[in-house]
């Protein structure tokens, strides 16, 4: 007994189930001494020197040393380290550690895979960050295979820093252009509002000045008018001074052809004459009241014609009818 003590590789009394907890409740098929008589794999008869008992950690059978010679972990048994199996769960161990690595394979293929699509996309974005940098480095001379990375990306970062303080200048610049932009805004919307203004004072004045024409044009027309009045005032005046000048003479003649057949010569005084007028001084008359008259001034009086008694009807002096002086 205590040599079978001794040699369990867990510590633990032989035909009793390892301390592991891993075990404990999980290995329902642990198998006691005292119950088997043989190997059940090679039929062999145990005894307690020369075919001695021992336990599968996997499968929970006694079995002889000779099936049992294998050593392996047992990781879905919460063992890692080498225990002793049994030739068949060896086997089926083997199977499924030769799945676990088909699987685990498979998977570092996956991830190789992966790695290889990842270094290509590296590669192209490097590939685009290298001709992203001779493209900013395009003054500096540089060969198109020159492989030194790091001083492609130093160079880059100096020409980014010095195109970025350049950036920065012509931003500054960008906004003072931009204020420059809001105060001729501004003084184009002033300037508007004052063309609106100005509009609106032409248009006035365009309307003023049309109201301006009309009244020279009707004073044009009224000139006209009075020019032509004028005219016939004049012809009127010339004829009325004509007229009254031959009636005068007329009158004249009738008055000495009188005194004639009566054989008497009339006084100095009673010799009255009509002095005849002229259009000069009508015209200078009519102006002198401010429009043409049609007037005449007669010295002495205008004699009329005698009635049937001899006796004039009007008094030659003051052209009144019975007048002292008739």
């Amino acid at each position: 007994a205590a040599m079978q003590f001794a040699s369990s590789p867990t510590g633990t009394p032989p035909g009793s189930p390892p301390l592991n907890g891993s075990f404990v409740g999980r290995n329902s098929n642990w198998v006691p001494d005292d119950e088997v008589k043989a190997c059940p794999l090679c039929q062999g008869a145990f005894s307690t020197v020369h075919n001695r008992k021992h336990h599968c950690r996997a499968c929970g059978k006694v079995v002889c040393g000779s099936c049992s010679s294998a050593r392996m972990a047992l990781p879905y048994k919460g063992i890692y380290d080498k225990v002793r199996v049994c030739d068949p769960c060896k086997t089926v161990q083997e199977s499924h550690a030769a799945a676990s690595i088909n699987e685990d394979m498979d998977v570092k293929q996956q991830i190789n895979d992966s790695l290889k699509s990842e270094l290509k996309k590296r590669a192209a974005q490097l590939t685009q960050v290298r001709q992203f940098l001779f493209s900013i480095l395009e003054d500096e001379d540089i060969p198109e295979d020159h492989e030194d990375v790091e001083g492609l990306i130093d160079a880059g970062a100096s020409k980014l820093k010095q195109m970025d303080a350049s950036a920065a200048k012509e931003r500054h610049e960008v906004a003072k252009l931009l204020g420059e932009l809001a105060q001729l805004k501004g003084a184009k919307e002033e300037t508007e509002k004052l063309s609106g203004r100005l509009a609106k004072r032409i248009q006035a004045a365009e309307a003023d000045c049309q109201k301006l024409d009309e009244v020279q044009a009707e004073r044009d027309r009224a000139l006209s008018d009075l020019q032509e009045e004028r005219a016939r005032t004049d012809s009127l005046t010339s004829r009325i001074v004509r007229l009254e000048n031959e009636n005068l003479k007329k009158r004249a003649n009738g008055t000495a052809s009188r005194n004639g057949s009566r054989g008497a010569t009339p006084a100095p005084q009673q010799a009255t004459m009509a002095t005849p007028l002229t259009a000069s001084a009508a015209s200078s008359i009519g102006n002198a009241f401010g429009a043409p008259a049609a007037t005449t001034i007669i010295a002495g009086g205008l004699e009329d014609e005698p009635n049937e008694n001899g006796r004039q009807k009007r008094c030659s002096k003051c052209r009144c009818h019975g007048c002292s002086q008739m």
